[in-house]
């Protein structure tokens, strides 16, 4: 039993070395992003990000290697430190509170960042909404995050941008489930409802009949 419970503490301490050095790799690689978006000013931050992440870490449960990935993933795509972190906070909260898996969550808000063009408080608005919509529909957080980027890019070829266009967008999805019964056929509906949307006329007496 001894020597069981010595093979399981080597297996166990070599976890947490493979750990500390992965989470290591990735916070280098979040500081080479943060160098070339912020330069200067964003170097004289990498120690307070750093410790802000392992406070976030201890707070909600995930790895400091999750958020570290998650925090440089949302700066490459927003290019804005300060939203992106902000962001960062709703994501992790919301990922502790559903059960939902941190990259998911990343994905989408991902998503609304590229598709919308929403970050900061904005963006963790939208993210709310859609957790939201996850909780009343049959679409689930995993497939909002992979059709969410083309939604947006659909959806802003029809003139559907910004905080409006998403909130058209999501008002589009409500009411296509209404009619057709599930928010996975409303989606598809409401992607080819859009793009057929070509001209502004077309786009205002399809939201006038949506009452959106």
């Amino acid at each position: 039993l001894t020597s069981i419970a010595g093979i399981a503490g080597g297996i166990g301490f070599a976890g947490l070395i493979k750990g500390a050095i992965d989470a290591e790799a990735q916070f280098r690689r979040l500081s080479f992003t943060l160098r070339a978006v912020g330069g200067a000013d964003a170097q004289a931050k990498i120690g307070e990000i750093r410790k802000s992440l392992q406070d976030m870490a201890a707070k909600t449960g995930h790895s400091v290697e999750e958020l570290t990935g998650a925090l440089q993933s949302m700066i490459q795509k927003t290019g804005n430190i300060d939203e992106a972190r902000g962001m960062l906070q709703a994501v992790a909260d919301t990922a502790t509170v559903t059960g939902t898996p941190l990259q998911i969550l990343t994905d989408i808000v991902d998503g609304i960042s590229s598709g919308f063009g929403l970050t900061g408080q904005k963006g963790a608005e939208a993210l709310a909404k859609i957790t939201g919509l996850t909780q009343t529909s049959d679409v689930t957080m995993g497939e909002f995050a992979s059709r969410l980027e083309l939604v947006g890019a659909t959806a802003s070829k029809a003139g559907l941008e910004g905080e409006e266009g998403f909130n058209k967008t999501i008002g589009m999805m409500v009411r296509s489930k209404d009619a057709l019964g599930q928010m996975r056929k409303g989606m598809s509906a409401m992607m080819v409802l859009l793009d057929e949307l070509a001209t502004k006329a077309g786009r205002e007496k399809a939201f006038v009949s949506l009452g959106i």
